[in-house]
C-alpha cells in the first residue's frame, strides 16, 4: 500500500490526502494523522511520505487565498510554514469576492467615526498582519488575503501605536528607626522604706552607744568626788 501511495506522489508531488484517500476508497483504505489504515490493520506511514502529504495539505490552503504575486505567496508560507515555495502556484487574477472585499474595508477605513480600524475589521473576520513594512488583511475561514498597501489604504489607521512609558517611581529611602534611650527604672517604693528603716536602726544605735559611753564618765567623776570627801 505504501509503494502505491509513493507512486501516487511520484505522478503529482502536490497531491493532499483528501486526494490520495480518492484512490485509496476503492481499496477500503484510508490515512488519517500520518497512519494508514487498511484490512483492519493499521500502521504509520514512512516519516518522508507523512511530511510531504502534510506539507500539500498546507499548500493546498495557501493556494485557496488566490495569491497573485511572489510576496503574497511568500507571506503566506511564512504563515503555514511552507518551505517549497516552488510548489505554490500564483491565480493569474482575483476572484470577485475579493474585489468585494476591498470594497467592504475601503468603507470602514474612510469612516471618521471609527475609532479603532483593527477593531472594525476584526468584527468582519480580518486580521491585520504585517511583514515589515507591508500590512495584510487576512480572513482565514474565506481564504481571502488583501496586501493594504497595494490597495492604497492609509496605514496609520491600523498601525499600533506605542504605549506611553510612564515616568520611573521615585524611590524614596526608607527613614531608619529613631532608638529611643530607656529611661531608667525609679526604685520600688519597697525597696526604698527598706533603706531609710536600715538608716533609722543604724542612727538608734549609734545613739545607745553614746549614751552608756556618758553615763559611764558621770559615774567616774561622782566616784572620785566622794573619796576627796
Amino acid at each position: 500500500m505504501e509503494r502505491f501511495i509513493d507512486d501516487l506522489l511520484t505522478i503529482d508531488p502536490k497531491m493532499t490526502q483528501d486526494e490520495i484517500f480518492r484512490k485509496l476508497r476503492k481499496q477500503r483504505a484510508y490515512i488519517k494523522k500520518g497512519v494508514i489504515y487498511y484490512d483492519g490493520k493499521s500502521r504509520k506511514l514512512p516519516p518522508f511520505m507523512a511530511a510531504a502529504i502534510d506539507r500539500n495539505n498546507r499548500i493546498h490552503h495557501i493556494e485557496q487565498f488566490h495569491p497573485t504575486t511572489e510576496v503574497e505567496r511568500d507571506f503566506l508560507c511564512k504563515i503555514y510554514k511552507v518551505n517549497r515555495k516552488d510548489l505554490v502556484s500564483l491565480s493569474s487574477e482575483r476572484p470577485e469576492s475579493h474585489t468585494n472585499a476591498v470594497k467592504q474595508l475601503r468603507e470602514i477605513f474612510n469612516d471618521e467615526s471609527v475609532h479603532s480600524v483593527r477593531a472594525a475589521l476584526r468584527e468582519e473576520d480580518f486580521k491585520v498582519l504585517h511583514d515589515g513594512d507591508t500590512y495584510y488583511a487576512i480572513d482565514f475561514q474565506r481564504h481571502m488575503l488583501i496586501n493594504l498597501n497595494a490597495e492604497g489604504f492609509n496605514l496609520e489607521r491600523v498601525k499600533r501605536q506605542p504605549r506611553k512609558q510612564q515616568p520611573p517611581k521615585l524611590q524614596t529611602k526608607a527613614k531608619s528607626p529613631v532608638r529611643i534611650a530607656p529611661v531608667p527604672k525609679a526604685p520600688k517604693l519597697q525597696r526604698l522604706s527598706t533603706a531609710l528603716k536600715n538608716s533609722d536602726v543604724g542612727s538608734q544605735s549609734a545613739n545607745r552607744e553614746w549614751e552608756v559611753g556618758q553615763k559611764k564618765d558621770e559615774e567616774d567623776v561622782e566616784r572620785r568626788r566622794v573619796m576627796k570627801w
